[in-house]
């Protein structure tokens, strides 16, 4: 219910022009890496990464950039 719950809030904030810049727990290759879209925690050296929180764009605009943490 709160995995709906989250889902339903972020499909209500788009109709507002509010998105989130990553998805969580999407996984990001190294080379896939934006550092305007993307913070990174952690290993900085890995591979891959996995979304761990999603960050927020307003209008194309972004206004905290999705962080991102090392797994491999």
């Amino acid at each position: 219910q709160a995995a709906d719950t989250y889902t339903q809030l972020w499909l209500g904030l788009g109709r507002l022009g509010i998105r989130q810049v990553a998805a969580l727990g999407q996984i990001v290759a190294a080379e896939e890496l934006d550092p305007a879209r993307h913070e990174l925690v952690g290993d900085t050296a890995a591979t891959t990464y996995v979304v761990r929180s999603g960050g927020v764009q307003i209008e194309g605009v972004i206004v905290r950039r999705a962080r991102l943490e090392g797994v491999s």
